[in-house]
């Protein structure tokens, strides 16, 4: 993914959290996009910030926890504003 995809992680403004996989069915081109885009630069984030986090959190057993509320508390940010921060940081760090 080119870095000029940043951008649409500094326009692009989601309407909630990302979506269910049902959800992606009704939703236009411009947010699909800004999700796949905002996928990569999370595991890059992660892995720059942290490295083997996922992978570490991906082989641990998932009894009553999710994967967000991981990486929220691993990188200090309130669960109930992750997906509104995290974009936010994402581009701060790889910024040209």
């Amino acid at each position: 993914i080119r870095p000029d995809t940043l951008d649409l992680l500094r326009n692009f403004k989601p309407q909630g959290n990302p979506p269910t996989y049902r959800e992606l069915s009704r939703m236009k081109g411009e947010a699909i996009a800004y999700y796949a885009v905002l996928g990569y630069w999370l595991v890059q984030y992660l892995e720059e910030k942290h490295p083997g986090f996922l992978k570490h959190a991906f082989m641990t057993s998932p009894v009553s926890r999710t994967i967000e509320n991981e990486i929220a508390v691993d990188l200090g940010v309130e669960t109930d504003i992750f997906w509104s921060k995290i974009p936010e940081l994402i581009v701060t760090h790889f910024e040209i």
